[in-house]
């Protein structure tokens, strides 16, 4: 397959992967309407504050399998790991705007988590630690996420890892979290 159509394909498949509303579908099991409560964000913090801890946890890992899965899937279609990483944007943006939801979806905080995981495993285990445990200290998603992605950077230099791929996954963590800032500024 000629390389283009790769890309191609698996962009379509990431971004169809990120369109799975997680937060949507763990919140109406609840029949709870995740848009209408707390943050009104389909995502993992506000499943996590308003459906329940286990449920916004299962969101988290779904919505982290949907990054790490655009990646593998990347891998398996024959591309390198530097455009098998940037296949993860579009598991972003299909996170970010659901190709069948009528509402916007989450921030993609946990889905760039995944593409980082996807991407270079043992930095993105390292950095998930860092994050997790800072957001039970800041109780702040965002901070918490930048904080992880900051020590998956130092683990992937650490450990010379692919230069380019770290700086794709840096540039997808910038992306959401910058994304992320904004929105939660006054309108």
């Amino acid at each position: 397959m000629p390389f283009v159509a790769q890309l191609l394909v698996a962009a379509a498949i990431a971004y169809l992967l990120g369109s799975i509303p997680w937060a949507y579908l763990a919140a109406h099991f609840k029949g709870i309407e995740i848009h209408q409560i707390g943050t009104r964000i389909a995502g993992t913090a506000n499943v996590y504050r308003n459906v329940g801890p286990r449920w916004g946890a299962l969101v988290f890992l779904g919505d982290a399998a949907k990054g790490a899965t655009a990646v593998a899937i990347a891998r398996a279609l024959g591309l390198d790991d530097t455009w098998s990483t940037t296949v993860g944007v579009a598991a972003v943006l299909g996170h970010w705007m659901p190709f069948m939801g009528r509402f916007p979806g989450g921030l993609g905080l946990a889905t760039a988590i995944g593409v980082a995981i996807g991407a270079l495993w043992l930095p993105g285990l390292i950095g998930a630690a860092f994050g997790l445990t800072t957001v039970a200290v800041m109780r702040n998603a965002g901070n918490s996420a930048g904080v992880g992605f900051a020590a998956y950077a130092i683990a992937a230099i650490s450990l010379r890892e692919d230069t380019l791929t770290v700086v794709t996954v840096v540039a997808i963590a910038l992306l959401v979290l910058v994304k992320a800032r904004l929105y939660r500024q006054p309108q």
